[in-house]
């Protein structure tokens, strides 16, 4: 199981198979056999105390093959502690293109002290068509030495939704109460959402 703050040695061996990943970027068994999605440019840096996440721009983004026109991608960013998204937030749509400038701060609350980013990225193909998953990946916050001197910003391959560590689970606080949400479900919702 992924405890989600702790990198296993086994997982650190498949992130070696793996040339340009990003700093601390986490990757399941199953990236070996994933291609990539794109990639996605994130600066991160500890100010104040508060996680500060700039979603800089993605390039060579994967378009759908049932559309003529390309998406306009938004970003969709969770913090993980452990089998919990603890905070979520995301950044305006940007206009259609498969390389997108974002250029978007966000700011997170929450200790980010142990835990894990989630960055997916969706595409709006339009009015009458749900919004279409694109790609994810997920960094361990330890591995980059926040301080609030210095920004980490590096370039992070974007995978499907596969490429997540294996057999967690996400519980995320609602008003009405937790929801949980397995890989298993996860990957289902998401091949469900690329069908439209």
């Amino acid at each position: 199981l992924w405890s989600g703050g702790l990198k296993l040695p086994h997982e650190h061996q498949f992130a070696e198979f793996i040339e340009g990943l990003g700093t601390g970027q986490l990757v399941g068994r199953q990236v070996l056999a994933s291609p990539c999605h794109g990639e996605i440019q994130v600066g991160v840096r500890d100010q104040h105390g508060l996680l500060e996440v700039e979603i800089v721009r993605a390039r060579n983004l994967l378009q759908k093959a049932l559309y003529k026109m390309p998406p306009a991608p938004y970003v969709k960013v969770y913090l993980l502690d452990g089998k919990t998204c603890v905070e979520k937030q995301r950044t305006r749509t940007t206009r259609r293109t498969l390389d997108p400038l974002i250029q978007q701060i966000l700011i997170f609350k929450e200790n980010y002290r142990e835990k894990v980013l989630q960055i997916s990225v969706w595409g709006d193909y339009g009015k009458l068509d749900r919004k279409v998953f694109m790609g994810v990946c997920q960094i361990h916050l330890e591995e980059l030495h926040l301080n609030s001197s210095a920004q980490v910003l590096d370039w992070y391959k974007l995978f499907s939704a596969n490429s997540l560590m294996n057999n967690y689970t996400i519980v995320q606080q609602s008003p009405k109460g937790k929801t949980s949400i397995t890989t298993n479900d996860l990957h289902s919702a998401l091949k469900n959402n690329s069908r439209s």
